[in-house]
């Protein structure tokens, strides 16, 4: 009877070492798998982060891009302002010398 006792627990630590190694087994590679999905998480936010940089970049650019049209628009729009004030003022000058030359003249004509 101890011998059968005996045998009876060499199998049952035979049945448990057994386990105890499939469940390394499977822990282990559990603990790959984990490791391959949170690799593929981090290289998925890798590749939207750089998304996201190159999104910004993009946007930044038309803006300054739009700004610097901005600019140009309104330098041209106050260099063509500045003109027709130049050509305003010389008509206005060439007005007034016509009005005088006119007050001139009919003054030496009354006279």
């Amino acid at each position: 009877e101890v011998g059968a006792v005996k045998q009876d627990l060499a199998e049952l630590y035979q049945v448990w070492d057994q386990e105890v190694v499939a469940l390394r087994r499977e822990a282990e590679e559990t603990k790959h798998a984990r490791e391959e999905e949170v690799g593929a998480v981090k290289q998925r936010l890798d590749e939207l982060w750089q998304a996201r940089n190159h999104m910004v970049d993009t946007l930044r650019q038309e803006r300054s891009r739009k700004l610097c049209e901005t600019r140009q628009a309104r330098e041209e729009e106050l260099s063509a302002v500045k003109q027709e004030v130049k050509e305003l003022r010389h008509a206005r000058d060439q007005e007034v010398d016509a009005l005088k030359r006119e007050a001139g003249e009919t003054r030496q004509a009354r006279e």
